[in-house]
Order: structure tokens, then sequence, then C-alpha cells
């Protein structure tokens, strides 16, 4: 009796964190892909110069970190 009790508990409990984490997911997706779309908004918004000055910025970052993780992972 108490292991069906403990069990029904644990079981509710299991599924609403199941359900939790599902909406969480959800949400941060929703959130990602708005800023995700804020930001293209605001490359498409940039001049030229802004462009060339922004990507000139990111290739040293590029070269330093994401390339070598990009290179460890090709192996």
């Amino acid at each position: 009796m108490l292991n069906k009790y403990y069990g029904d508990i644990i079981n509710g409990l299991t599924q609403e964190n199941e359900n939790l984490k599902r909406f969480m997911m959800e949400d941060t997706f929703d959130e990602l892909a708005k800023m995700y779309e804020t930001n293209v908004d605001n490359y498409k918004a940039m001049t030229d110069a802004e462009k060339n000055l922004l990507m000139q910025d990111l290739i040293p970052y590029w070269n330093s970190g994401i390339q070598s993780m990009a290179d460890v992972f090709a192996g």
C-alpha cells in the first residue's frame, strides 16, 4: 500500500518534471528565435562599412577559439 502510494507520487513528480523541462525548452527556443530575428534585422540594417568592420572584429575570435574547436572535433 505504501509502495503504491509513494510510487504514484514519484511517478507524478517525474511526469511533472518532464513537462516542465519540455515547456522550458520550448520557451527557450522561442526566445532564441526572437533574438535571432532581431540580430538578422539589425545586420540587414547595417551599412557595408559596418558589416566589414564587424567581420574584421570577429576574425581574431574565429581563429583563436572557434576554429580551434572545429579542428579538434574534426580530428
